[in-house]
């Protein structure tokens, strides 16, 4: 998983670091999340492309960053009174 925070960056960086962990947890190590962090795989704001291009499995970060590829990803990250879980 390539994601666009710092190596334990607060928070965010380490909510990447605790998701794979679970994951692992869950399945018994069957499944197993390297985590990297921002620029160490590909720069931070390529991680989406990256994505798209099978160089990664997984990203971690803010979908507003992607907004010059659809409008839409703004409605999935903090936009007050968005889109919610439910």
């Amino acid at each position: 998983m390539i994601t666009t925070w710092p190596k334990n960056f607060p928070g965010l960086g380490t909510a990447a670091e605790r998701l794979a962990k679970r994951v692992g947890d869950a399945t018994s190590q069957r499944i197993t999340i390297k985590v990297y962090a921002a620029g160490e795989l590909v720069p931070p704001f390529e991680s989406f492309d990256a994505l798209s291009s099978g160089a990664a499995d997984l990203y971690h970060g803010a979908d507003y960053y992607w907004q010059n590829k659809s409008k839409a990803y703004n409605f999935f990250t903090a936009v007050p009174f968005g889109m919610t879980a439910t």
